[in-house]
């Protein structure tokens, strides 16, 4: 007898092997998209065909008919399958690093375009730069202005915002105009 951990419910039955197949193919089996599809259509209760309090009761979900490999080809399936979850995991955690790795390399280029020390369309460096004047900025590049935020923004105030009229705020990188907000 294989033991199981599980959760003790009322909506939840305890089924133990009664016969040839194994409980984890048989798991994998339950978990496809036909056979999710067929309990969903054989459980009875409130709700609609993709949300609600739904009930499969175990004289239905016993009636469901189910393919039974022999032996040696469950074990192979389960093989194939451990082996393919392996390779599909590893793939996975290779995109996450990319992922990783392109996000520093935004954040890289936006920290660049943003403090002058690349131009924004050519991605080279700008040819000479001066002192901002402002100890913690540093140099910037030679045309560049350097502004107080009260002589390019407006303070907006919570009973004077406008409606969305079509304004939003983006995210660094984005194209189009947009407005920022800050909390007072």
């Amino acid at each position: 007898m294989i033991v199981l951990n599980g959760l003790v419910s009322p909506d939840y039955s305890v089924l133990e092997r009664n016969g040839p197949l194994d409980v984890h193919l048989l798991g994998c089996i339950l978990r496809t998209l036909p056979y999710r599809t067929h309990c969903r259509r054989e459980s009875t209760g409130l709700g609609t065909a993709t949300a609600g309090f739904l009930r499969l009761y175990d004289d239905r979900f016993l009636e469901t008919e189910a393919p039974v490999p022999p032996r040696f080809e469950q074990a192979g399936i389960m093989r194939f399958l451990g082996h393919a979850e392996r390779r599909i995991r590893q793939f996975i955690n290779a995109k996450q690093k990319l992922v990783l790795t392109l996000r520093e390399q935004k954040r890289a280029a936006l920290y660049h375009a943003v403090t002058g020390q690349s131009d924004a369309h050519t991605g080279m460096p700008y040819a000479a730069f001066r002192d901002s004047g402002v100890d913690w900025l540093g140099y910037v590049p030679e045309h560049w202005e350097i502004r107080r935020l009260k002589w390019v923004t407006r303070l907006q105030r919570g009973y004077d915002l406008p409606a969305t009229s079509g304004r939003r705020r983006r995210s660094c990188g984005a194209s189009s105009r947009a407005t920022t907000t800050r909390s007072a």
